[in-house]
């Protein structure tokens, strides 16, 4: 098989920071995040393409990359992550299942990435979401 071209190291370095920065600033707060919600789900989606089309492609920093922003994105500013048992449930926004679907789409992990380095990471986030919320509302008298 032919080689792959890749994008000089600098500039490729330059893409996640844009695109890093770009998304810390459209989820700044909850105004900005709800006000954002769909462009932020439109690059989570175009990102799992992406990773899904070229993940022989990705070195293990760009996954760890791809975990902490869908991570970041999957919780509102100002909300913590995790269940409380006395709240109502509620449906995920799709900008939520966009982040679940770019983080179950991760494994199985391109070559380039060791597995043991990334899965505790990975259960970690996804523990989190399963997890009482700190601030969990007490029960009702």
């Amino acid at each position: 098989a032919p080689p792959h071209e890749s994008l000089p190291i600098a500039l490729w370095t330059s893409v996640w920071g844009l695109i890093e920065s770009a998304s810390s600033e459209m989820a700044a707060d909850a105004e900005a995040y709800d006000a954002n919600a769909e462009v932020l789900h439109a690059m989570l989606d175009a990102l799992h393409e992406l990773y899904t089309q070229a993940r022989d492609r990705f070195e293990e920093a760009d996954v760890l990359r791809l975990v902490t922003l869908s991570a970041r994105l999957a919780v509102p500013p100002g909300a913590s992550s995790g269940w409380d048992p006395y709240r109502p449930p509620a449906k995920p926004s799709p900008l939520q299942l966009s982040a679940l679907k770019l983080v179950q789409g991760l494994p199985p992990f391109p070559p380039a990435v060791r597995a043991d380095n990334l899965w505790p990471l990975l259960l970690l986030h996804i523990l989190k979401f399963v997890a009482i919320a700190p601030d969990a509302a007490a029960p009702p008298p």
